[in-house]
């Protein structure tokens, strides 16, 4: 029971982590903990990893559509908000994560189920 808790302890400790470090990587490093964790991983922790990933996939395309909107001038204007929504959505689930509640990260294309 105890190597339970601490295995959960330290799930706990590694998806905040990622959670929080993907604001400045981005889906780099949920990629590679996901890759690596996957089959060792609690369920929910295993859909906690799945949906950081599939939330800055998403995130990443939104960067990518409004660079190419910049040159009309309306990714100028939405390329800060895409930022500061993935900033906000990223401590909420960090926040869930902590207290071992569900989260399900809005406005997510599903790539990996």
């Amino acid at each position: 029971m105890i190597e339970e808790q601490n295995k959960n302890g330290e799930e706990k400790v590694l998806l905040i982590i990622t959670i929080l470090v993907s604001i400045i990587f981005g889906f780099l490093l949920p990629l590679i903990v996901w890759f690596v964790k996957r089959d060792s991983f609690s369920s929910y922790a295993d859909n906690i990893a799945k949906g950081t990933l599939n939330f800055q996939l998403t995130i990443f395309i939104a960067e990518i559509i409004c660079g190419l909107l910049s040159f009309t001038g309306i990714g100028c204007i939405l390329l800060p908000i895409v930022h500061v929504v993935n900033i906000v959505v990223l401590v909420m689930a960090a926040v869930a994560v902590n207290s071992w509640t569900e989260f399900k990260y809005p406005m997510t294309i599903p790539f990996i189920r």
